[in-house]
């Protein structure tokens, strides 16, 4: 490869001399640039910044992720995790799921009731049903909460009813809950955060005289209005 020889003509046609003079002239005024516009440095420093860590997060796998019990920030009132592999972080709503569950004595038989729980926390009348674990898709959140709550691997027949996410319907922490109907049968025993089984006959429900906690009732009238319409029921 032939070596690069200095040029004259560089001299007038380039007052800065040779290509590396240039560069290093370049950087000079690069320098000057920075030390007396301090603002536009730092946004520029910070765009690169975030490009390469844009550029280093491409195509990488998050997690497994770590759960973070009292979160990462006071001003999070959620569920917090975070990576255990970067320090990506992410504090969000709670996710919940809940059912509004038909009771029949066998599997192929008629829907004679529905059924609900008074959970022992808080002494109020709810539907069946709790928050997701890591891991878990909602309709296995909900078969296991069926089995712990009232005791019955019955559940089938499970369609969704709705999402439930205003922040204010679980004054404990801002959750949103996927709502289902499902049938179960058979003997039911209360468990868990249970503390006692309601079964109410369909033929003598009032949805107004039926208290529930949180905003249940808002998922009871939806289930009378959209998924079965039943004109046993009482529906304002």
């Amino acid at each position: 490869m032939e070596a690069l020889q200095y040029n004259p003509r560089w001299a007038s046609a380039n007052p800065s001399g040779p290509p590396i003079q240039g560069f290093r002239k370049g950087l000079q005024s690069l320098w000057r640039f920075m030390q007396y516009n301090p603002i536009y440095t730092g946004v520029i420093m910070y765009a690169l910044f975030i490009s390469i860590r844009h550029l280093r997060m491409v195509g990488k796998q998050r997690g497994p992720f770590v759960w973070q019990v009292q979160g990462v920030s006071p001003t999070h009132k959620g569920s917090c995790f975070c990576s255990a592999k970067d320090d990506f972080c992410l504090c969000g709503p709670s996710v919940a799921v809940d059912a509004i569950l038909e009771y029949s004595e066998t599997k192929e038989g008629p829907v004679t009731a529905l059924v609900f729980i008074k959970r022992r926390d808080r002494s109020i009348t709810a539907c069946v049903g709790g928050f997701v674990q890591l891991g878990e898709t909602t309709e296995e959140a909900l078969q296991r909460e069926v089995q712990e709550e009232i005791g019955t691997n019955t559940l089938h027949s499970v369609r969704l009813i709705g999402v439930y996410s205003h922040p204010d319907r679980d004054d404990r922490r801002h959750t949103i809950s996927a709502a289902y109907v499902g049938r179960v049968y058979g003997r039911l025993k209360a468990g868990d955060d249970a503390k006692s089984i309601s079964v109410i006959p369909l033929k003598v429900m009032n949805v107004e005289l039926i208290k529930l906690g949180f905003d249940h009732g808002d998922i009871l009238r939806s289930y009378c209005h959209v998924v079965i319409k039943a004109r046993t029921l009482v529906i304002p």
